[in-house]
């Protein structure tokens, strides 16, 4: 075929689509590490730190799950399967517009009232997911105070996450992935100055939280004005006329039912990353000061290529799968899937190695500074190069999710999810006495990849996607070329001093930023000396993009 996997990058939609969520994904991200430096920086590793930190997780753990998948993952199967319906454009845009208005009543109900209860029993939740807290008073009630603040953020980050979801259901993605800017940008703005004045701890844990309701519901206005100026906003009320009325609430009981379906296994299926850190917490919690806020750390250098790669393919392709599904496009379809499939794998081995055999000169250049001991870095740096090898079903997950909510197999989803999160618990379990804190990374990992292997099971099993034999040639190279990347990691890593060895923070980022540049370099040239993606293939798709 002549186009190839680059020019289909660039000229499908859904890989155009991509392209641009991971674009302002990519930003957030940036911004976030800003945060977590200025975190490390403050709060360091010590008992206020875990503390924050266990209440920040509890409602973040709701934002990743509404906002980078839950709902989206069922809302558009219901917008297509509409959509699909004989009627005018105007008829299905009022339809969607009064089935997401009557879910977002749902969610917002629920959530509020969820809020509330959580509020009353926090400290069982506490000690219940932290029970190591439950040895040291201040702590744990400092642990509670802060998590009942912060709990209110979910129905904030639920409207949010509604509002989104109907925008990316009409194809606008910008808006949907830019919104975690104004989070880590009301963090930063509250970090920077506190890093310079030395403010009390305590006082700053507050303070971070109220910021963050603050940007809750700042993100709930942004995404509001968005759907207004593309007239998709939800309507909360039902239209006055009778007859209209009794047939539009017919529509609206049959596909709330269908979304709250989708939504209870999609709770399950992209919650499972989220739900395992925090059920992982509690075995954390009880290993001693400082083991939660490193494991944090770790954790989010790890979301780093999963947001940008994973999430961004996964929000793209469910509502393309679902839209060549309604239309019965079956070669489109596969070819869709085959080819975002290796891009995913192109960009996630790398990324794997990357973070695995540079774990510790990452983790000292970004976060040992102030009050981020070397010690905290040590374990930072264990727990990181452990869960990297897991960052490649991470990645295939959420694509592999995104197959099969667009055929509607919330069961299939739910059961899957279920199982591993059992299998997650249970691997921790045996797994922390043995290697202590390193057994968490260790039961994550391997859950993550007996999750994955399942999944892509189902999905070939049932004839949701089937590999094609370029799919598999490519395969191949990219795997060749991530070996030559791992062999030149290995050689650098034994000539090249380590960051921790340089004193100031200049020297420590320049030399992490040559070893990254040159891995960058090695792997590029390996891909194209591969002819995987070569810059004939690139020129001829911008080309025929631009005309």
């Amino acid at each position: 075929m002549k186009g190839r996997l680059a020019c289909y990058f660039l000229a499908m939609p859904a890989l155009r689509s991509a392209s641009v969520f991971a674009s302002w994904t990519a930003v957030s991200r940036v911004l976030g590490f800003v945060r977590d430096i200025l975190l490390a920086v403050t709060l360091g590793a010590t008992a206020i730190a875990d503390a924050f930190l266990f209440a920040y997780r509890f409602p973040h753990l709701f934002r990743n799950l509404l906002g980078e998948g839950a709902v989206a993952s069922s809302l558009v199967p219901v917008y297509q399967k509409r959509r699909g319906q004989k009627s005018n454009a105007r008829q299905q845009n009022q339809t969607h517009r009064y089935i997401s208005g009557s879910i977002l009543r749902s969610l917002l109900a629920t959530t509020l009232t969820l809020s509330v209860v959580l509020a009353v029993f926090m400290p069982s939740v506490v000690a219940t997911l932290a029970q190591g807290f439950l040895a040291v008073e201040k702590t744990f009630v400092l642990t509670v105070d802060l998590s009942r603040i912060a709990i209110f953020y979910l129905p904030l980050v639920a409207t949010t996450a509604l509002l989104c979801a109907v925008l990316s259901a009409h194809g606008y993605f910008a808006l949907y992935a830019a919104l975690p800017l104004v989070l880590n940008g009301a963090l930063i703005a509250v970090l920077l100055p506190a890093s310079l004045l030395a403010l009390d701890a305590r006082t700053l844990a507050f303070t971070l939280l109220a910021s963050l309701l603050a940007a809750g519901v700042v993100q709930s206005l942004l995404a509001h004005r968005g759907c207004r100026r593309i007239e998709v906003h939800p309507l909360l009320r039902l239209p006055s006329p009778a007859v209209e009325r009794r047939a539009l609430r017919l529509k609206i009981q049959e596909d709330r039912k269908a979304f709250f379906t989708l939504f209870l296994a999609a709770l399950g299926g992209h919650g499972f990353v989220q739900i395992s850190f925090l059920v992982n917490q509690y075995f954390a919690s009880k290993m001693g000061t400082g083991v939660i806020a490193s494991l944090y750390y770790a954790e989010r250098l790890l979301q780093l290529p999963i947001g940008i790669v994973a999430v961004a393919m996964a929000s793209v392709l469910l509502p393309e799968i679902a839209r060549l599904r309604a239309q019965g496009d079956e070669n489109a379809l596969q070819r869709t899937q085959n080819q975002a499939f290796a891009m995913l794998l192109a960009l996630a081995l790398p990324s794997a190695l990357g973070l695995g055999l540079l774990a510790h000169p990452i983790i000292v250049t970004l976060f040992q500074y102030g009050a981020f001991s070397a010690e905290a870095s040590a374990r930072a740096a264990a727990l990181l190069a452990i869960l990297a090898c897991a960052l490649p079903a991470f990645t295939m997950l959420r694509p592999l999710l995104a197959v099969l909510f667009a055929f509607q197999q919330a069961r299939v989803v739910l059961a899957l999810s279920f199982f591993s999160l059992v299998g997650n618990v249970l691997l921790a379990a045996s797994l922390t006495p043995l290697f202590g804190y390193r057994g968490i990374a260790l039961a994550v990992a391997i859950a993550a990849w007996g999750n994955m292997g399942a999944t892509l099971a189902v999905v070939l099993l049932r004839g949701y996607w089937r590999v094609d034999r370029s799919f598999l040639w490519r395969f191949a190279k990219i795997l060749l070329a991530s070996m030559m990347l791992g062999v030149f990691l290995l050689a650098v890593r034994e000539v090249v001093p380590l960051s921790d060895k340089f004193v100031l923070a200049w020297q420590r980022g320049l030399m992490l930023a040559l070893l990254i540049a040159l891995s960058m370099l090695v792997y590029v040239l390996s891909v194209a000396g591969l002819r995987v993606f070569s810059l004939q293939e690139l020129r001829r798709g911008l080309l025929r993009r631009q005309a």
